[in-house]
């Protein structure tokens, strides 16, 4: 009985030394080809980034009617700029060379801006454009206009009103700009249509409301010159002054 059991013994013996390199050898390789993977996938990246062909991605999030310089790499100076949506965005280079200048038009959602250099994408842009929230809350107590954004590119002005009281303010459509010469305001000539006037509206209490004004609507925009600017937008604040929103032209 005790040789049975010493031959079994040895029999199991002598299957564990010939299994145990074979368990060995199969981790080994599972690890091995973990690793391979993984040195391709970094040696590609090595590879793009040593090659100077690796693309830079920029995410960047705008509202409707708003201008956003960017600084971009020197040696995209003489790049061409495609944009996927052309009624999204305008693309214009800065006279700096260093930089881009993004201005929204009427339309929201996605599109992306490209720099190609000698036929090759060399920087890429994923523009979100939105809507402003028109008529919101608010919790201040200004009662005055406020520039939100001005572009001469589109000339598009931005502004909020605000409205902090316990009453509702009325604004209308009048506007007319005036450009801030020797210390006093004097008023710009309207070169097309006219001062517009029609219905009042209202600002609610403790709201506000966002309103645009296109000043090629009204001006002939090559005779606006570089200086100082305000555009009364017709908000019936207690001092006038507060019913102006002020800009620059450079």
């Amino acid at each position: 009985m005790k040789k049975i059991i010493s031959c079994i013994l040895s029999i199991v013996l002598m299957i564990a030394i010939v299994i145990q390199p074979n368990v060995s050898q199969a981790k080994g390789n599972t690890t091995e080809g973990e690793t391979s993977v993984g040195a391709v996938q970094v040696s590609s990246e090595v590879k793009k980034t040593a090659s100077g062909k690796k693309v830079k991605t920029v995410n960047i999030t705008m509202y409707l009617y708003n201008g956003k310089e960017i600084a971009v790499p020197k040696k995209l100076a003489k790049a061409r700029w495609v944009v996927s949506d052309k009624d999204m965005v305008m693309v214009t280079k800065g006279k700096d060379k260093k930089s881009i200048a993004l201005d929204t038009k009427g339309k929201t959602g996605k599109c992306t801006i490209k720099a190609k250099l000698n036929g090759k994408i060399r920087y890429k842009i994923n523009l979100t454009v939105k809507r402003r929230i028109a008529n919101r809350r608010y919790k201040g107590n200004k009662v005055k206009a406020v520039l939100l954004n001005f572009s001469n590119r589109t000339w598009i002005i931005t502004y909020r009103m605000y409205n902090g009281s316990n009453k509702y303010k009325a604004y209308g459509p009048t506007r007319y700009l005036q450009k801030y010469v020797d210390g006093k305001w004097q008023y710009v000539p309207l070169q097309r249509g006219g001062i517009v006037t029609g219905n009042m509206f209202r600002v609610e209490a403790h709201k506000s409301i966002v309103g645009y004004c296109r000043l090629s609507d009204y001006y002939d925009t090559s005779k606006l010159t570089p200086g100082t600017y305000r555009l009364y937008v017709h908000y019936m604040t207690k001092k006038k002054s507060d019913s102006y929103v002020k800009f620059k032209i450079k």
